[in-house]
């Protein structure tokens, strides 16, 4: 999950729990191949997209990556999530749009609760969805990072989402447990990290006037987009 002073970002990847295991396994061997710095208190390679974009600590550029390197190992990342996860779907909702919506309908905030458990409801929302197009009627269990920022925003609809069991098991949400994790231990999470990032990028693009809003997006988020993102 992102967020900015104007808009609020929540990712989900789906896949099966043994390509996660394969993807994991993938994850960790890149990182550790390339030498990527733990940060104090993390025992493994650990990938932040924001920091590894923003040149922070570890990222710094007397790493001694050039921009070509960087590209190239970004990326085999994002490659890696292609090769192995089901679906991606990342919800942006632009502050000012919601506190509109709020004003309007003033049960919105009852119901949804901020921007964040709005956003993650969707999230919820479209994966249901993806799963219901593909025929799955299992239950979909997720896993959060209980360090995130929108972590109580998550809860908070998945909880909401989980209250009455018709909605639960319904088309709406196929809805299972939520898992509180550590996105060091449960690599996909690293991966909704980098899904929230390229949507988030996109998102300041197309507000900057950098990218025309009717073209694909910049090559990483093209290789996600196929999810649907």
């Amino acid at each position: 999950e992102t967020t900015s002073d104007r808009y609020v970002t929540v990712a989900a990847v789906l896949s099966t729990p043994l390509l996660w295991q394969k993807f994991s396994n993938e994850w960790n061997a890149k990182l550790t191949l390339e030498k990527i710095p733990t940060k104090p208190k993390h025992l493994k390679p650990f990938f932040h997209t924001t920091e590894f974009m923003n040149r922070n600590y570890p990222y710094r550029d007397k790493w001694g990556w050039d921009d070509a390197k960087r590209d190239l190992f970004y990326g085999s990342l994002i490659l890696m999530i292609q090769n192995r996860a089901l679906y991606a779907t990342a919800i942006c909702i632009m502050m000012d749009d919601y506190r509109r919506f709020q004003d309007d309908y003033p049960e919105a905030k009852r119901i949804f609760g901020n921007a964040g458990s709005f956003a993650a409801w969707l999230a919820f929302w479209h994966c249901a969805d993806w799963a219901e197009s593909r025929n799955y009627d299992e239950t979909i269990s997720y896993i959060i990072d209980r360090g995130d920022t929108f972590y109580n925003a998550v809860k908070s609809a998945h909880d909401y989402a989980c209250a009455d069991e018709t909605r639960r098991k319904s088309y709406y949400f196929k809805m299972g447990g939520l898992t509180e994790g550590n996105k060091e231990i449960y690599i996909p999470i690293q991966a909704a990290d980098v899904v929230a990032w390229e949507m988030g990028k996109r998102l300041k693009d197309l507000d900057s006037g950098n990218v025309d809003p009717d073209l694909r997006p910049r090559w990483p988020f093209n290789e996600l987009n196929r999810y649907g993102s």
